[in-house]
């Protein structure tokens, strides 16, 4: 219906219209999204209400996966900021190769654990 993204703090409004008028499958249609999508951010408003105050840029609630090792991360960005000393080039395919390399369960299965 739309072909754009949608801010929290607009989100919020949607939502406070939705609940004011009464009528979500109106609201919906006045601003071209779903009315599930309504029904979902008014079952989030309160986290989108928290999101929208500290991050107003972030557009969803994904936190992104959860971090196995968060040593790894910072192995993985001093390998990186090494590269770059090193004025070494390197795709993004070496990296994700470089962090699964790394991981925990890589280790222990290169090991025989």
């Amino acid at each position: 219906m739309r072909n754009y993204k949608i801010t929290q703090a607009r989100k919020i409004r949607i939502v406070e219209i939705a609940e004011n008028s009464g009528n979500i499958r109106n609201t919906a249609r006045k601003f071209k999204v779903q009315p599930s999508q309504i029904r979902q951010w008014r079952k989030n408003i309160q986290e989108i209400r928290i999101q929208a105050e500290t991050s107003p840029g972030k557009l969803t609630l994904n936190h992104g996966p959860k971090l196995e090792n968060s040593n790894l991360e910072d192995v993985v960005y001093q390998w990186v900021i090494d590269q770059r000393k090193a004025e070494l080039a390197f795709l993004r395919k070496i990296l994700s190769t470089k962090h699964y390399l790394l991981t925990p369960r890589f280790v222990m299965t290169m090991l025989g654990s």
